[in-house]
């Protein structure tokens, strides 16, 4: 009754089956009756190959995938069946055995043009990820109505490592990434990305709207694919997506970032470039060509240190004591100097940028340190004669008296008058000139320009001895 209902074909196939069978198939007569399966025109060959199956480690594994896709009715209706089956056949891994599977019984694959290229792209894959990234672009219908399919699938199944296959596989699935015309080259890039964060950074970027909108968004993508730091990817990634000046301000970031001395540096640069600063005051052009110049990670840390701290951000002389930190002949003046461009209690005094000015011109560094003290006293920075006290630190040439000198103009236990206290500043400072004539009228004398708009000058008069009269 059951052989009545059967078509001529099936017929055929169903009394073919006096072949020997294997044991596997033996245990699957149900199947073998099957009404799909009898109606396929590979019938008796999928037995065959069935049947012909090594013993080993794979073969239940593979009988098992091969029934599977002899009774698949996209399979069986596909011209690529035999060739699919006697890929899987072939196979010598468990994964790849199951992905080539998986691909044999997909509609979307089987009926696209590019089922052969796939199939044989997952056979010759490397490793487990890029064969299942080839199996995704493989079954889905939007990538493989793109024109640049094959394109794609070999740039996956080249790529250098698992994660650029992945990573490439995000940007074609991303829909706006495929809306920038640079696409393609993006997975150009990330197919050879030389490391995992180099390769992610490349896959976020071209799938960012605020990074695809730049004008020169293709020369950012190829600094981030030519670096050879992960760092300096991150950074100029952080460059791309969220600084909003000018292309022309951001190209020079960009050659910055890239040709940095060190991480360290790249991150101080691009930490400046992302801060907030008033348009009136803002500095930061300066403070990142200077620390790009920098000829070391710590005058380097220091330019960075001041043009971030909020309280110089809104100093109208923090340019100026950028370039005295950059300029300064010694790692520790720049430190020295530093310390006074970020001092609350110096920024906020009228003495800040000459203080600042004779720091930077000290002859040592000694008297550097003790310009610096003096400069952030708040004792000092409140008297009348605090400007007249730091010149007389500066000319002096005595590094004892110095520290005398500091320490009368630092004392504040004993409050003088001003008259006192210049006569006790000027009898310390003259104390080591044997001329009595030379001391007493130098004594008389004063010895500052208040001037903070001009360069300073300090100077001293008197009438003989190794001071020269400056008018």
């Amino acid at each position: 009754m059951w052989l009545a209902c059967l078509n001529e074909r099936q017929v055929k196939n169903f009394l073919s089956l006096d072949i020997k069978l294997s044991k596997y198939l033996k245990q699957k007569k149900k199947n073998l009756i099957d009404i799909n399966f009898l109606n396929s025109d590979y019938y008796l060959e999928d037995i065959k190959l069935i049947n012909s199956v090594d013993d080993g480690r794979l073969a239940e594994y593979k009988k098992e995938l091969l029934l599977n896709i002899a009774m698949n009715d996209d399979s069986i209706n596909s011209k690529y069946h035999m060739m699919d089956m006697n890929l899987i056949n072939n196979a010598d891994e468990f994964w790849r055995v199951k992905l080539l599977h998986d691909i044999s019984i997909s509609g979307e694959s089987l009926n696209s043009k590019y089922h052969r290229l796939s199939i044989e792209n997952i056979y010759k894959a490397r490793t487990e990820e890029i064969g299942r990234e080839l199996l995704e672009i493989a079954t889905n219908e939007i990538v493989l109505k793109n024109a640049s399919f094959k394109e794609i699938s070999n740039l996956i199944a080249s790529a250098d490592s698992d994660d650029n296959a992945e990573n490439i596989v995000k940007v074609v699935t991303n829909d706006v990434a495929l809306k920038n015309k640079y696409w393609l080259d993006d997975i150009r890039r990330i197919a050879i990305a030389k490391t995992f964060n180099i390769s992610v950074n490349l896959r976020e970027i071209a799938t960012n709207e605020n990074a695809l909108k730049k004008n020169i968004y293709e020369t950012i993508a190829k600094a981030i694919s030519e670096t050879e730091s992960d760092a300096k990817a991150n950074f100029l990634y952080f460059i791309a997506t969220e600084y909003d000046k000018s292309d022309e301000n951001l190209l020079d970031l960009i050659e910055r970032i890239s040709n940095a001395k060190s991480d360290i540096i790249a991150d101080y640069i691009t930490n400046v470039a992302l801060s907030t600063y008033d348009p009136e005051n803002d500095y930061s052009d300066t403070a990142i060509s200077l620390i790009s110049r920098a000829d070391n990670e710590d005058r380097a840390f220091y330019l960075y240190d001041v043009a971030t701290n909020k309280n110089a951000i809104n100093n109208k002389f923090t340019s100026q004591n950028l370039r005295f930190i950059f300029d300064a002949d010694s790692i520790k003046k720049a430190e020295v100097l530093r310390d006074i461009a970020i001092s609350t209690d110096s920024i906020k005094s009228i003495h800040h940028a000459q203080d600042m000015a004779l720091i930077y011109k000290a002859s040592t560094i000694s008297k550097a340190i003790n310009l610096s003290l003096l400069a952030e006293n708040n004792y000092s920075l409140g008297k009348a004669w605090h400007r007249e006290d730091m010149n007389l630190i500066f000319i002096n040439d005595n590094e004892e008296i110095d520290n005398e000198l500091l320490r009368r103009a630092t004392s504040g236990s004993d409050p003088l008058d001003g008259i006192t206290h210049r006569a006790e500043m000027l009898g310390l400072y003259y104390s080591n000139i044997l001329n009595p004539l030379d001391k007493a009228l130098a004594m008389a004398d004063t010895y500052c320009d208040g001037d903070l708009n001009k360069e300073v000058e300090p100077r001293v008069f008197s009438i003989g001895g190794k001071y020269k009269v400056k008018k």
